[in-house]
């Protein structure tokens, strides 16, 4: 069981590299978590083994000035994120990528390849039978899927990706 950064880089940790290569892993983490970075890079890889992801906010991909890379190879897993996760890039480069397997994804607001004020956000699922969620604040926006947004003028969208190349699939 992982708990803590798995591949968080904030704070003091500038660079921080996770990688499992095989098993079936639970990862328990809080904010800025499974290769997330903040003025930094974060990387968190799982080659292998049906996994369970629970982590907070600006998580699996998340980068803030920073790049953020989250990669899961094979396996059927299940994730449960925070808000800005899953592929989320705020001045800076977020990628989330899941190659194979029939998963479960859930996500709060602003998840899964969204571009905030000058980043890019970029998730790509190759693979699987999936079924992706976004949980979000009732009664408020939440962006999802390929989303942009800025918050002014001097700071403008960025650039939401989400690309999913083969599946049937339940958004």
């Amino acid at each position: 069981e992982y708990r803590g950064a798995a591949g968080g880089a904030h704070g003091q940790r500038r660079y921080s590299v996770c990688i499992d290569l095989d098993g079936d892993d639970t990862y328990r983490c809080g904010n800025g978590a499974l290769g997330s970075a903040t003025y930094g890079l974060g990387v968190c890889i799982d080659m292998a083994g049906d996994d369970d992801y629970e982590a907070d906010k600006r998580s699996a991909g998340f980068a803030a000035a920073g790049v953020g890379v989250f990669l899961d190879v094979s396996g059927d897993d299940k994730m449960q994120l925070g808000a800005h996760s899953g592929g989320v890039g705020l001045m800076g480069m977020g990628h989330c990528f899941d190659l194979a397997g029939d998963d479960e994804q859930r996500g709060g607001r602003s998840c899964f390849g969204v571009g905030l004020a000058g980043g890019l956000g970029h998730f790509v699922d190759v693979s699987g039978r999936d079924q992706r969620y976004l949980t979000g604040i009732e009664g408020k926006a939440n962006l999802g899927f390929g989303a942009a947004r800025g918050f002014s003028a001097s700071r403008p969208g960025g650039l939401g990706v989400c690309i999913d190349h083969a599946g049937d699939d339940t958004y």
